[in-house]
C-alpha cells in the first residue's frame, strides 16, 4: 500500500469564484490525493499559493517517487536515492496539472523550503543545500556549490510562471547557514531573511562583497532585484 496524503492544495480551490478564505459561503471545488513510493518515502507540502488567475502552486519536499498529475495522466518526479528533492507543481483552477519541476538535493531536507510568487506568477524558491545542485529543472544546467568546509548554504532560484529557469544564487559561510523566510513584492523584488551563524555573512551573490555582521542570535534581512541582483542587507539584533 502506498502512503497517501490528501492534498491540502484543495483548500485554495475550496472557495468558488473567490480567493478569499474567509468567504461566508465556501464550497468544495475539487479534492485530490498524492501518494509516494516506497511506503517509507516522504511527501510534505511546504507551501501553497494561488495566483490572480486561480492557479495553485504547491511546493513539496519528497523522498522517493511521486506522481504529481491528479488525474489519469502520469507525471512522476523522483529524488536521488536516500535524498530529498524540492518540487513545485502548478495546477489550474480545476486541479489539472500544468507542470511540475524538481531540484534534487544531496542530503535529506534540513529546513522546510519557502516559496512566493510575483504579480505575474513567476516564483522564487529558497532552501538550504550542501554539495553541488542544479537549479535549472529543465534541460539546461545552473549548478551552484556550497562553501568549501561548510555544512549547508542558502539558495534562491527564480522560475517563470511556466516553470522555466530565470536565475539562481547562493549565499553562505563555513557554518550551517539558516534561512527563515522569503517574500516577493508585486514588481518581483525579493526579500530573504535568515540567521547569522558566524559573525558575518556576505549577502551579495555576485563578485562584489556585502558583508553584514552580527552574533549567532542575530537575524539578517536582504533585498534583491527581480533580476536577482543584491540591493541591500541588514542585521537585526
Amino acid at each position: 500500500m502506498k502512503n497517501k496524503i490528501t492534498l491540502t492544495l484543495l483548500l485554495f480551490g475550496l472557495i468558488t469564484g473567490s480567493n478569499n478564505l474567509f468567504s461566508q459561503n465556501p464550497s468544495l471545488t475539487w479534492a485530490y490525493g498524492l501518494s509516494v513510493t516506497p511506503t517509507n518515502g516522504q511527501l510534505d507540502i511546504a507551501s501553497l499559493i494561488t495566483d490572480a488567475s486561480g492557479n495553485t502552486y504547491a511546493l513539496c519536499i519528497i523522498s522517493g517517487t511521486v506522481d504529481f498529475d491528479l488525474g489519469a495522466g502520469v507525471t512522476n518526479l523522483s529524488s536521488l536515492a536516500g535524498k530529498s528533492s524540492i518540487v513545485t507543481a502548478k495546477y489550474d483552477p480545476t486541479g489539472a496539472l500544468l507542470w511540475a519541476r524538481g531540484i534534487n538535493l544531496n542530503e535529506s531536507m534540513l529546513q522546510s523550503p519557502k516559496f512566493d510568487i510575483d504579480a505575474n506568477g513567476n516564483g522564487v524558491i529558497c532552501g538550504s543545500f550542501g554539495g553541488t545542485i542544479d537549479l535549472d529543472p529543465n534541460a539546461g544546467t545552473a549548478n551552484i556549490t556550497a562553501t568549501a568546509g561548510g555544512q549547508t548554504d542558502i539558495f534562491a532560484v527564480k522560475w517563470t510562471s511556466n516553470g522555466n529557469y530565470v536565475w539562481g544564487f547562493k549565499v553562505g559561510t563555513t557554518a550551517a547557514d539558516q534561512f527563515s523566510c522569503i517574500a516577493v513584492d508585486p514588481i518581483g523584488d525579493v526579500f530573504l531573511s535568515g540567521r547569522v551563524i558566524n559573525t558575518s555573512i556576505d549577502l551579495d551573490p555576485s563578485a562584489a562583497v556585502a558583508n553584514v555582521t552580527g552574533n549567532p542570535s542575530s537575524a539578517f534581512l536582504a533585498k534583491y532585484s527581480s533580476s536577482g541582483a543584491f540591493i541591500w542587507g541588514k542585521t537585526l539584533g
